[in-house]
């Protein structure tokens, strides 16, 4: 049996968080506390139920989105368009990195049923993306506003960006490396495939 002894909420939830990605939420708490050599009540404790452990260890950190935001602010400078395709692409490649990140605990969190349903709610609350497709709409109507971008629909051109990052991050995994290439078997990469779909609307005439 574990022993009773102080130990890092951090610690807790970043070994909590490695063990259920693996096995899943169905893994025990039990299986947590022996990897921290703790009593399982201490997990009680601390968190009250499993499934509120479970949502706090895959919470994303709050830091994850600030290479992106960092990203988004530099696209709302531009000054010209060539300076835009290029802002783009780092918010592309950076969406990436975030997603890279973030996809499993996505996919961990939403396809777990808690008992108590305000549990994954206030998990959804904690993800980065809301705040991301809110600066990156704003980025866009600036260009627009300022003629730099043909942008109709700045909360669509957001959320194709976002949605086009996602796939891109998944894509890679379900499809063969030929399936990857253009006509001239040149593998491209996913920050430039995932900016030219936003770009191929946005250009101006």
């Amino acid at each position: 049996m574990g022993r009773h002894r102080s130990i890092d909420e951090r610690l807790i939830l970043d070994t909590a968080r490695e063990l259920f990605l693996l096995a899943g939420a169905a893994l025990p708490t039990r299986a947590v506390a022996r990897a921290l050599h703790i009593s399982e009540s201490v997990l009680y404790q601390r968190f009250g139920s499993k499934d509120a452990l479970f949502y706090a260890a895959i919470a994303p950190p709050g830091a994850i989105r600030d290479p992106v935001l960092a990203a988004v602010s530099t696209l709302a400078s531009a000054g010209a368009p060539y300076e835009a395709r290029r802002s783009l692409e780092t918010v592309a490649l950076e969406l990436l990195v975030m997603f890279r990140f973030l996809g499993p605990l996505l996919v961990a969190g939403l396809a777990h049923r808690p008992a108590d349903p305000s549990l994954q709610l206030r998990w959804r609350r904690t993800l980065p993306i809301a705040a991301v497709r809110d600066a990156l709409s704003r980025a866009l109507r600036k260009l627009a506003d300022h003629r730099i971008l043909d942008v109709p629909d700045e909360l669509a051109s957001a959320d194709t960006l976002i949605t086009a990052a996602w796939g891109a991050t998944v894509i890679p995994f379900l499809l063969p490396t030929e399936l990857l290439t253009d006509g001239e078997h040149h593998v491209r990469s996913p920050a430039e495939r995932v900016s030219d779909q936003l770009w191929t609307g946005m250009r101006p005439g």
